[in-house]
């Protein structure tokens, strides 16, 4: 208990520098970008879309509100793969200023996901406007989603310090990760359930 109590003092005594780490995540993905943070809501949009006509339209799938399900699974499963495979890098990227001065490894981790997390905050605004749209009825349910979110955040920062620690063993690991990802993305209830629905 009191280990518990001491990583998480040193956790707070952090808390500028994962701010920092995060706030500069965050900036340098929008950088350039002539809509910058609106493709947090887009991209997830378009992709919908996209998934949508083929699923629905070309396969003939009929699953109740399709968008919505696909939005939802897609948003939940990007920023899983976004936060792990930015963790990967998190300790090996930072590794001339971890020789300089003394930080604890997985605070660059823990951005990384974290930044993931700020995100998919926004990407939400494009699960609310779908939502509209759609017209789905008000669930009891969904009041469920933020802790979903957080069983989903605590998941990837966990699968994240494993794969940022094993990456500094072994480079190769980014490479056989994209692939399981891909596969995993198959595999999810999205795509099964579309198949159980033929």
């Amino acid at each position: 208990m009191n280990k518990m109590k001491l990583r998480f003092q040193i956790l707070y005594s952090y808390r500028h520098l994962i701010k920092q780490l995060v706030t500069k995540d965050i900036k340098l993905k929008y950088r350039r970008s002539f809509l910058g943070y609106v493709w947090s809501v887009l991209n997830p949009l378009m992709v919908m879309v996209v998934m949508y006509l083929v699923f629905s339209h070309m396969f003939r799938f009929e699953v109740e509100n399709y968008p919505v399900y696909l939005l939802i699974g897609q948003t939940l499963f990007t920023f899983m793969t976004e936060a792990t495979n930015q963790a990967i890098f998190s300790i090996t990227g930072n590794g001339a200023l971890l020789k300089k001065v003394y930080v604890p490894k997985y605070i660059f981790t823990l951005s990384k996901v974290t930044s993931s997390l700020v995100n998919l905050m926004f990407s939400l605004g494009a699960m609310i406007i779908v939502l509209f749209i759609t017209k789905v009825r008000f669930s009891w349910s969904m009041l469920f989603f933020p802790l979903v979110l957080v069983q989903l955040y605590i998941f990837c920062l966990g699968l994240g310090l494993f794969l940022a620690e094993a990456s500094v063993f072994f480079r190769d690991i980014e490479y056989i990760y994209s692939v399981l990802t891909t596969a995993w993305m198959y595999l999810t209830p999205i795509f099964i359930r579309l198949n159980s629905c033929r």
